[in-house]
């Protein structure tokens, strides 16, 4: 998968600054918390991998592995294949990227879980056409009019798949929950990946599919022209426009409980974060 490139403050300091580097990942987390998005993109700050991201990664990498296999052996898609291919890179990770997990337990549950999910998606998916796009990897460079000021618009698309009415943009989720269709109608992400696919393609996305794979359940919504030109002229040029001119306050709320960087956050100051405290 496309890695996430550090954000360098040379780059909005510069006369002549290379385009600001946004994603769906990046988007999200500066209008959840600026200075959260400071902390990671232009400190550069670590992390602790958790093994819920590790375990999402890993199956990703195996849906890509498996469909290339299929394609390039001429063959359906095939359990022993997927499983083999789910312990090869699930070793390799644990053993070093030392992912943090949970509970004694969690790591062998996460290998239980990835039977139940790849198991059901090669049935799911045994009959059904390969898709025309795997894992791919876009950057999109944009600029916005008022200020002239350049950005990129990058992201790895899990699937895309061609059908009589348009395509249609799959996005892998492993995660337990499901969305509500609120939730999936304001899901940025979904917004970027359509955006991205029309723009790249010049073609029409019929659909974008939030793919729960824990049950292999599609649940697909659409994105207007609308949307699309709301989130191409309003929200990703003052994002840009945010971090260019490093506004990288606090926003404190419920998801601070949650956030690698609360205690430094605490410790810089300028907000109150008694109230979210784990």
């Amino acid at each position: 998968m496309l890695s996430e490139r550090p954000f360098q403050r040379e780059e909005v300091q510069s006369d002549d600054p290379v385009p600001i580097p946004l994603s769906a990942t990046r988007v999200k987390l500066f209008l959840q918390c600026p200075r959260a998005f400071r902390y990671q993109y232009v400190d550069c700050i670590p992390t602790q991998l958790m093994g819920a991201l590790a375990f999402g990664q890993v199956i990703h990498a195996v849906l890509h592995n498996l469909q290339q296999w299929s394609l390039a052996h001429g063959e359906p898609l095939n359990e022993s294949v997927t499983f083999y291919e789910f312990d090869r890179l699930w070793d390799e990770v644990v053993s070093t990227q030392n992912p943090l997990f949970k509970s004694n337990t969690e790591l062998e549950e996460y290998t239980a879980l990835s039977r139940l999910i790849l198991a059901g998606y090669v049935e799911a998916h045994r009959d059904q056409p390969l898709p025309i796009l795997l894992e791919y990897p876009f950057e999109i460079l944009l600029q916005d009019e008022d200020s002239g000021r350049e950005y990129s618009l990058r992201g790895v698309i899990d699937r895309v798949d061609q059908t009589a009415d348009g395509l249609v943009v799959v996005d892998y989720k492993t995660g337990k929950r499901k969305p509500s269709p609120k939730q999936l109608d304001e899901d940025l992400q979904l917004t970027i990946y359509a955006f991205a696919v029309k723009q790249l393609f010049g073609q029409e996305v019929q659909q974008v599919v939030y793919y729960h794979l824990r049950d292999q359940s599609a649940l697909a919504v659409e994105r207007d022209d609308a949307t699309l030109h709301m989130l191409e002229t309003e929200m990703l040029p003052q994002v840009a426009a945010g971090i260019a001119c490093e506004e990288f306050a606090p926003r404190p709320g419920y998801y601070c409980r949650f956030c690698d960087y609360f205690q430094l956050c605490q410790e810089e100051g300028g907000v109150d974060l008694r109230r979210y405290e784990k």
